[in-house]
């Protein structure tokens, strides 16, 4: 049965009384006794973007999730892996700060990061969940990473000459 139009944060004492063909039983109380509706974490924000680079740095957005979780987003934490994966680490938290969508990640003060390396970067929103306990946060899920290199911007390559082909005569 499906408790609908529940209130976050307030307590709900349930009891069942269940009937077979040979009658009804006896009312049992729920266990546990009651139970106290909670938000959800948030959903996953879309993909890290970049906003511009440097040789020694690179400055990044994110956008908000589209799901809260019912309870509103208390910020973000932004992580960096090496390219190869398996050492990932949080490169700013900002729980507390919602209104907090950049970040600069610079060789200086960001442990590992090297000039002309490629970095994976993702991103989770946090919110406070509990209606019981104000301070417990729930992290919600990654976005998906997105890949960036530490490099000052370049001109594009200009794209290949047109070659003969031996087999067909035309252009390839």
């Amino acid at each position: 049965y499906d408790l609908l139009g529940l209130e976050t944060g307030q307590r709900y004492y349930a009891r069942a009384r269940w009937r077979n063909d040979l009658g009804f039983g006896p009312y049992a109380l729920s266990a546990p006794e009651f139970e106290t509706p909670t938000y959800n974490a948030p959903g996953a924000p879309p993909a890290v973007r970049m906003l511009r680079s440097t040789a020694t740095s690179l400055a990044l957005t994110w956008d908000a999730p589209t799901e809260d979780g019912g309870s509103n987003v208390m910020g973000y934490e932004l992580w960096m892996d090496d390219w190869v994966g398996g050492d990932p680490r949080v490169v700013f938290d900002g729980t507390d700060r919602p209104d907090a969508h950049e970040f600069t990640v610079t060789t200086k003060t960001s442990v590992g990061l090297e000039s002309g390396k490629q970095y994976r970067f993702t991103v989770r929103a946090v919110n406070y969940c509990s209606a019981r306990d104000a301070d417990l946060i729930c992290h919600g899920a990654f976005s998906p990473p997105s890949v960036f290199t530490v490099r000052a911007p370049r001109a594009p390559l200009p794209p290949l000459a047109p070659r003969q082909s031996s087999v067909s005569g035309l252009g390839t």
